[in-house]
């Protein structure tokens, strides 16, 4: 007997997620624009003096770049591993981005902005928590496995 549309094998993906994948996917996008940025203009951005080296720069986006894709494509695809990455890997960018800015930002303008980056740090922490972690996406994400 064939398998009827509405008896599909695994759950849809539900809307929230996928509104989160396009904003992971805008991440690795950004990151990825950034290196480009870096590679394009090497020569001008090692006569700035900036707070971090640009290979540093260049690295840390590379590796978020990765980070991103990669739990894009899990998230699209329900991987309960992305769930749970994505879980830690939000409020680690957070955290990270307020630390390079405590620790490196010399100017006033980055420092007038911390309480900002802060909230927006909490506030995507929150949502994608309260997002993952319901029932409903935890059971599709498990019937993927």
């Amino acid at each position: 007997m064939t398998e009827q549309p509405s008896e599909q094998k695994h759950p849809r993906r539900p809307a929230g997620v996928t509104w989160l994948v396009l904003l992971v996917f805008i991440l690795a996008l950004a990151r990825l624009l950034s290196i480009i940025d870096i590679v394009r203009r090497w020569d001008l951005y090692r006569t700035l003096d900036t707070s971090v080296p640009v290979g540093v720069l260049a690295g840390l986006g590379s590796v978020w770049l990765a980070v991103w894709a990669v739990l894009g494509w899990g998230l699209w695809t329900c991987r309960e591993w992305a769930r749970r990455v994505t879980l830690v890997a939000v409020p680690l960018y957070g955290l990270l981005a307020i630390g390079q800015t405590l620790l490196f930002a010399r100017s006033p303008y980055a420092h007038e902005r911390l309480p900002f980056a802060i909230g927006l740090a909490v506030l995507a922490s929150m949502v994608v928590t309260l997002l993952l972690t319901r029932p409903g996406i935890k059971r599709v994400f498990g019937a993927h496995e």
